[in-house]
């Protein structure tokens, strides 16, 4: 069986947008089971979508695979900025915790429950 929902979530906008290099908007997100799309708006290159591979783990989700949809020439620039400020990531903002790891290749997020 497959069940999709909408829904708010507070604060992981706040929390989604600190992970972006200054100057990038988070313009739209959607996320099912297994990927992760997220609209940007990036100084110099214009209107991208970010792209993560999604996996499940407990009360949480494993993100990799990243990738920059539309970002032409400036896509490895851009992606290796992304993976320096994914690498320092260790952010927790009401119930949600998001951390990267060292080399800024996966993302974990996760939630305590209420």
């Amino acid at each position: 069986m497959q069940i999709s929902i909408d829904l708010e979530l507070p604060e992981l906008e706040t929390v989604l947008a600190d992970l972006l290099p200054a100057g990038i908007e988070l313009r739209s997100l959607r996320l099912d089971r297994q990927q992760l799309r997220a609209g940007l708006q990036a100084p110099m290159v214009g209107a991208c979508t970010l792209t993560a591979q999604v996996s499940q783990a407990g009360a949480g989700l494993i993100l990799s695979r990243f990738d920059l949809e539309g970002a032409g020439l400036a896509k490895p620039l851009a992606l290796g900025a992304l993976r320096r400020k994914l690498a320092e990531v260790d952010r927790q903002s009401g119930p949600w915790r998001i951390w990267g790891e060292s080399e800024g290749d996966r993302l974990q997020v996760s939630w305590r429950r209420g």
